[in-house]
């Protein structure tokens, strides 16, 4: 699944018992819609991030960024302690592409600035032609 979102707050880096980093960050989606007959509704959808491959990205991951996020979407529901229901949405990130940076929001040559991070990649000095 994919998702484009804004990231409301920075960042963390947690670890497990076991030693493995995980970098979890919260997004939220804007969705806006005009029913028949009706006014305008803006609605903003949170979901809870969570991403396991590298924890160097995590600087990056600060509020206000868009970002491209590319992974599986799960529900989790409980009951807190006030006794109310709740639902959480969460994203199991596979991949992330940076739309914008908190120091320069704006395009660059009028194209968005991106950077990917993916599970295995490396940069490699090839010589190819494109």
């Amino acid at each position: 699944m994919e998702i484009v979102a804004r990231i409301v707050s920075d960042a963390q880096v947690s670890q497990t018992k076991s030693g493995k980093k995980v970098v979890n960050f919260p997004v939220a989606i804007n969705d806006y819609y005009k029913p028949k007959n009706g006014e305008g509704v803006q609605t903003t959808t949170f979901i809870r991030c969570t991403y396991w491959i590298s924890e160097a990205i995590a600087p990056r991951l600060v509020k206000g960024v868009l970002v491209e996020l590319y992974g599986r979407l799960g529900v989790e529901a409980y009951i807190n302690k006030s006794g109310d229901p709740v639902g959480v949405i969460n994203f199991q990130v596979g991949r992330i592409k940076l739309h914008s940076t908190k120091s320069n929001s704006a395009t660059a040559n009028g194209h968005a600035t991106t950077a990917s991070v993916a599970e295995g990649s490396a940069d490699s000095d090839d010589d190819l032609p494109f």
